[in-house]
């Protein structure tokens, strides 16, 4: 399956405070990607609710640019499909890199 989707970084320059000792970066950059889903799984979990949350979980392998290859551990999030996906771990395998996906990307 393909992805064509945007991957959001944190801009590292410009940090606020948050909170006592606690820093993050203030603005994000997106920029657009194309690759391949290397895994997709999508399971229904239910819970003490009526309404099963749906549990969404990928691996998506895109060709390494030189920003991302520079700023492979700022990523914020993965952008698929309209929703911005939480990234769970980043490998490396030149000249691709794959980020594993899990739950939604919640702004703070």
């Amino acid at each position: 399956m393909k992805f064509v989707g945007a991957i959001g970084f944190w801009k590292e320059d410009q940090e606020s405070e948050t909170e006592p000792s606690v820093y993050r970066p203030k603005e994000i950059v997106e920029k657009p990607y194309r690759g391949d889903i290397i895994q997709y799984t999508q399971r229904l979990q239910q819970a003490d609710q009526m309404t099963p949350d749906v549990i969404f979980s990928a691996q998506i392998s895109v060709n390494a640019d030189l920003y991302l290859n520079k700023h492979w551990g700022s990523v914020a999030y993965v952008l698929y499909k309209g929703v911005k996906w939480a990234p769970t771990a980043i490998n490396i395998d030149f000249p691709r890199v794959v980020i594993s996906v899990g739950g939604k990307y919640y702004e703070s």
